[in-house]
């Protein structure tokens, strides 16, 4: 096994050991730039987010609705190698980080080893319109 596959099964061995049954992120990025935003951790988590990796914009700060949310700033656990999990899949999607950009949120179901992205991009559109009027 390789070295980074080693690391990559310490971190989701820990987090599982640890009572974290999912991680979440939010990530954004343009022009020639992106990151992850933040991480969450849950043990429990909506089938929905789930099954299409889109987390609400509220879950940062609305507790009241998601009270089994906390982010990874919080628990003490290397953000980095949880980023790490996410990123190589984020290279591969559509290109959210270059020019207008993009943003999106991730859902890793660390039990099933199963990650759904949900990515949006943003791109500029042109409209031109030219007139010819005799006057």
């Amino acid at each position: 096994m390789s070295k980074n596959k080693e690391e990559k099964l310490a971190i989701v061995m820990t987090l599982l050991h640890n009572g974290v049954n999912y991680v979440g992120i939010t990530y954004s990025g343009g022009g020639d730039s992106g990151a992850i935003d933040e991480v969450f951790l849950f043990n429990k988590l909506d089938e929905e987010f789930i099954q299409t990796g889109d987390l609400p914009s509220d879950i940062s700060y609305n507790k009241e609705d998601y009270p089994n949310t906390v982010t990874v700033d919080n628990k003490g656990f290397d953000k980095s190698a949880i980023e790490n999990l996410f990123f190589p899949h984020l290279d591969n999607i559509e290109d959210w980080w270059n020019n207008d950009g993009g943003y999106g949120s991730a859902v890793l179901d660390l039990e099933r080893m199963m990650l759904e992205i949900d990515n949006h991009t943003y791109y500029t559109q042109i409209n031109d319109h030219r007139n010819s009027i005799k006057l």
